[in-house]
Formats: C-alpha cells, structure tokens, sequence
C-alpha cells in the first residue's frame, strides 16, 4: 500500500527541477543518444523495485530533461509552464479515472460537457456536441470521419465498398497528419486533393482544374 509520504521525494525532486528552470541556467545538457543511454538506468529487469529506490532513476531523467519551462526555451507549439496546467496534470494523475461514463468520472465528464458546451456556443453551434483528442493529428482524422459519415451516412454499416468514391481537398500547404487520415479512412492518398495555394489571388484557368 503506498502511502502520501512516498511521494515526498518526487515532490522535491521537480521542485529543484522548475527552481533551475531560470535563466542562468542552460535549457537541456542535450547528449547523444549513445552518450545519453550509458548515463541513464533503462534495464527492464523481471522484479520490480520499491519507490525509494526510483530517487536515482528520476534523478537523471530530470537532469537531461529540457527544461520547457525555462525563459528562453522556444517552440512552435507550446513553451512556458502554467501552474494550473500542472495542477490538472496532477490532480487528473492522481484520480487515475476513465471519462467514459459518470460512474466512473462523475466530475470530469461534468467539466468536460460544460467546457465542450460552452465552446460550441462560442462559434455559434445551438446545441454543441463534440470531444477533445489527443493533438491535432488526431482532431483531423476525427474531423475527415465526420466529413466522410456526413457525406454518406450509409458508410457508417455498408462500409466503402457499396459507397462512392470519395475525394478529401486540402491546400498543398495542409499538415502531413490528413494524408495518414486518408489511408486510415480508407479514401487513399491519391484522392486526397492538394490545392495549390498562393500569395494572391489564383487565376481562373488554375481554379478550373481543381
């Protein structure tokens, strides 16, 4: 039975590791992955070990870990660190819930309809429904499965073969994530449509072989 105090060491373990997320201080002691894997433990022995004994182990994880909370670290995609954020983090870890049903999630699938509501109503949908994914890859391949069900509701029980033969447009610019949807929902990427994209306006003879 694993008790609060467990977790003690852990706590102060990230609590030095966002106090040496500071600008005096380099973003990553980056290594090469040869480098990196003599200095780090990553044996999968048949017993495990006590949590005490993971202090080593966390230890070096943190200490080549970049540090994406530190001023000058930069990413096209996220950056900083959001005190609330990790709370949720925490507070979602420690709960170690499924949001499939009330039962078994009762305040999260209410926070999860509120949020979901409230967004839909913010892009002007009466009712919204809706689900959060993993990451953008993952909302596009949902997005590209309501557009085809949409088109042809039939797809849902007959399957492609007695469907038509779909095509997706997308700007030639568009994420790689659509072509791994095409193959997924079984349109294929040869009829997955890129459509040249441009500074200015395209010209009419162009539009017209789309």
């Amino acid at each position: 039975m694993f008790q609060a105090s467990d977790y003690v060491c852990l706590l102060q373990q990230l609590e030095a590791f966002f106090a040496d997320s500071t600008a005096d201080q380099p973003v990553a002691h980056n290594l090469e992955p040869d480098r990196l894997r003599d200095r780090i433990s990553l044996d999968l022995p048949t017993d495990g070990k006590p949590l005490a004994d993971l202090e080593a182990d966390i230890a070096n994880y943190l200490a080549y870990a970049v540090k994406t909370a530190h001023p000058t670290y930069f990413n096209q995609l996220w950056g900083g660190f959001s005190a609330p954020c990790f709370m949720g983090d925490l507070l979602t870890s420690a709960a170690n819930t499924s949001m499939y049903t009330h039962e078994v999630a009762p305040v999260a699938t209410l926070i999860e309809q509120t949020v979901i509501a409230k967004l839909g109503q913010l892009v002007g949908f009466d009712n919204p429904e809706g689900q959060f994914t993993t990451g953008g890859s993952n909302g596009n391949l949902m997005a590209m499965a309501m557009a085809r069900h949409r088109a042809v509701p039939t797809l849902k029980h007959e399957g492609l073969v007695k469907g038509p033969q779909l095509i997706a447009f997308v700007s030639e610019e568009a994420h790689y994530s659509f072509a791994k949807a095409a193959q997924l929902l079984g349109l294929g990427t040869a009829n997955l449509w890129q459509v040249p994209v441009s500074i200015g306006p395209i010209p009419v003879p162009a539009r017209n072989q789309l």
